[in-house]
């Protein structure tokens, strides 16, 4: 930040301290799963085996354009023993390579919780028309695959209200959401601090919430002939 051109961004998210895990319900995962780096899907998707990925499902996504070497994962998505499924509101270039398209509610037709990504906002709102056509929300779709893949965990029973209660935790903050009000929340710590011994912003190692990453040995071993790696914006 002292230099022109420079800067230093903060993300809000560990403000509001949302529950997510009582979304993401990790304890009900299988035991053993391969773990796909989004870097390297084109050649996850041509080239894994024992087995192959045989079935490839798209969600608030559109990873034929947002992904690097976007050509090898274009042609992996015209594999013959490949069903894509593509839920989106848009015809995406995913989704024109898809098998089988869900339309997608648009901000307008669900209800959904906001909150900032540099700010300390946070709101709830509510669908101001009806879904059009036949287009569903995201949580309807995943408690009606919940339903037919004989998935009985609570969490995909629950409405979207139930939902915000419990990755809210806070019960007054809640209701203060559902209500259609507006919050405002401080940072963890008290008002305008962070979880510091000086209340201010520290880079250190030894907290939890600095920036992290995992090292992925097929990238540091494609690093020596391409150098550099082009991520598109969302």
């Amino acid at each position: 930040w002292r230099r022109r051109g420079g800067g230093a961004f903060v993300e809000s998210v560990h403000a509001f301290s949302l529950n997510y895990e009582a979304l993401r319900r990790s304890q009900l995962r299988p035991g053993s799963l391969r773990v796909v780096n989004q870097a390297l899907l084109g050649q996850a998707l041509a080239e894994l085996a024992d087995p192959p990925v045989q079935a490839f499902f798209v969600m608030s996504s559109n990873p034929a354009v947002s992904c690097p070497d976007a050509e090898r994962l274009r042609r992996a998505l015209l594999r013959d023993d490949l069903f894509t499924v593509v839920h989106d509101t848009f015809l995406t270039e995913t989704a024109e390579l898809a098998d089988i398209v869900l339309p997608a509610c648009t901000a307008l037709e669900h209800e959904d919780l906001f909150r900032s990504y540099g700010q300390l906002y946070m709101q709830y709102v509510r669908p101001a028309i009806p879904p059009l056509g036949q287009a569903r929300s995201n949580a309807w779709l995943v408690r009606e695959l919940a339903a037919r893949l004989g998935l009985d965990d609570p969490v995909f029973r629950r409405s979207d209200e139930e939902l915000v209660q419990e990755l809210v935790q806070d019960p007054q903050l809640a209701r203060r959401l559902l209500a259609g009000e507006r919050v405002k929340v401080t940072p963890t710590g008290g008002p305008g601090r962070w979880p510091t011994p000086s209340g201010r912003i520290r880079f250190d190692p030894a907290l939890d919430f600095v920036p992290d990453h995992a090292r992925d040995p097929e990238l540091a071993r494609q690093r020596a002939r391409y150098p550099l790696r082009l991520l598109s914006a969302p």
